[in-house]
């Protein structure tokens, strides 16, 4: 029996859910349906969200950090021409999580479009930046930390260099209503 097949554990559910732990909008926005970012996502599917020629490195990472999950929302005020995505993402446990977000930190500095560190206090880890994307001629700000076994990501991308604001309040809001956990620290690895 020692030399038989050994079969692998299933991955941990998140509970309460993914698709319940995105904070809303605030007023005026609405759904984007067409975005990347629309529901539950795998690994493969947010790095090929993420337009790199490095996905496939991302998507390794965030398998060796312990993927389990992922969900994301993408909202658009016509009127602001803003736009909000919003993404959790889920580990088997902190380590892992912690371990993605120093690599998502790493890879967003790197990238050409990201022009320098923006910061929000009371909430830990997290980094944030501001980026301009001058191939859509729009400027984003965002936040993204982790919060037990779960990295959060929320950002705001305008045509003008205002959303700064947004995304902070947004982001203590998605801080203090996330759960301290989704996978019991009982089960990390």
């Amino acid at each position: 029996l020692a030399l038989g097949p050994v079969s692998a554990s299933a991955s941990p559910t998140p509970s309460p859910t993914l698709d319940t732990l995105l904070t809303a909008p605030p007023s005026g926005y609405t759904e984007l349906t067409s975005s990347p970012f629309h529901g539950k996502f795998t690994a493969h599917d947010y790095a090929q969200a993420s337009d790199s020629s490095k996905a496939g490195q991302i998507e390794q990472t965030l398998n060796k950090d312990g993927f389990v999950d992922g969900y994301g929302m993408t909202w658009i005020h016509q009127a602001s021409q803003h736009a909000l995505v919003e993404a959790v993402i889920a580990f088997t446990g902190a380590k892992g999580a912690k371990s993605w977000l120093i690599s998502a930190e790493a890879g967003d500095k790197a990238d050409p479009t990201y022009d320098h560190a923006v910061s929000i206090t009371g909430i830990s880890p997290y980094y944030g930046g501001h980026f301009k994307y001058s191939s859509s001629n729009t400027i984003g700000d965002v936040f993204s930390f982790v919060k037990g076994n779960d990295v959060f990501i929320v950002g705001f991308v305008s045509t003008r260099d205002d959303v700064l604001s947004l995304a902070t309040q947004q982001t203590r809001i998605q801080y203090d209503s996330a759960p301290k956990e989704t996978i019991p620290s009982s089960q990390w690895p």
